[in-house]
Formats: C-alpha cells, sequence, structure tokens
C-alpha cells in the first residue's frame, strides 16, 4: 500500500464526489475550461483581461510543466516526508 493509499480507490472516491456534487467538482484541461471556470465562480473575465491575454496567463502559470519546474517542487517536501517532485509525472508507461 502506498503512503496515501490505493491510486484506484482515490480515483474511484473523485469520481463518486464528482457524481453526487455535479455542481461543487469541476475539472479544467483548456482555455474554455478556465472560463468556464470563471462563471462557475461567478466571475466573468471582462475584454480588457481576454485582450491583455489574463486567462491565458493563468493557463500557463497553472500548467503541469510550470508548476513541475518551480523550485519548491523540485527540491520541497511535504508534512508527510514525501519529496513535491514525487508528485509530477510524465504520463508515460511506468513513470
Amino acid at each position: 500500500m502506498r503512503l496515501y493509499g490505493p491510486f484506484l480507490n482515490r480515483i474511484l472516491n473523485y469520481w463518486k464526489e464528482i457524481i453526487e456534487k455535479l455542481d461543487k467538482v469541476l475539472f479544467l484541461i483548456n482555455l474554455i475550461q478556465l472560463k468556464h471556470l470563471a462563471e462557475f465562480l461567478k466571475y466573468l473575465f471582462v475584454i480588457e483581461e481576454e485582450n491583455f491575454g489574463v486567462a491565458d496567463g493563468i493557463l500557463k502559470v497553472c500548467s503541469f510543466r510550470n508548476l513541475r519546474n518551480l523550485e519548491v517542487n523540485k527540491k520541497g517536501k511535504s508534512l508527510a516526508g514525501v519529496k513535491n517532485k514525487n508528485l509530477f509525472h510524465r504520463g508515460e508507461v511506468q513513470d
């Protein structure tokens, strides 16, 4: 068993929460979904923010690549002592 329990159990619990609370759980993967999040939170981007690229900037800052490369995630540890870099995988087989 891993430090935080079996992976499949966590995914199934997430899925159960999504099904039970569709109005409270939201997954994001692109600009359209970021705008959906803004609507979900009752904050819409104004035209000036759209033109200035604020939403694109948010996506870049929150991207997997950016988060993985932050110094704290390369060298830091969680309170449980797990290295932060172990939380970021390449999404490839055996990683």
